[in-house]
């Protein structure tokens, strides 16, 4: 069961979802417990910038399909 007392950090990628300040999940988990702090998730925020730069150079645009590729052939694979 969680504790919204106990809830010390909340750290998420930034969706509306996640941070909106009416209905995301982190305002109803600060009504809960006013003393939360809340961030973004410095791993997405850093994910989200690399994919943002790499529109600009092809090779990743190769890169991407290819990991995307093999992505689908080992997750559909019975063996894995």
């Amino acid at each position: 069961m969680l504790e919204p007392l106990k809830l010390l950090h909340f750290g998420s990628d930034g969706d509306s979802k996640m941070i909106g300040i009416r209905n995301g999940v982190s305002a109803k988990l600060k009504k809960l417990n006013p003393f939360m702090s809340n961030c973004y998730c410095i791993a997405h925020q850093l994910a989200l910038a690399e994919k943002a730069s790499a529109k600009d150079v092809p090779y990743f645009l190769d890169y991407e399909i290819t990991i995307k590729e093999l992505y689908a052939y080992f997750a559909n694979s019975h063996s894995r």
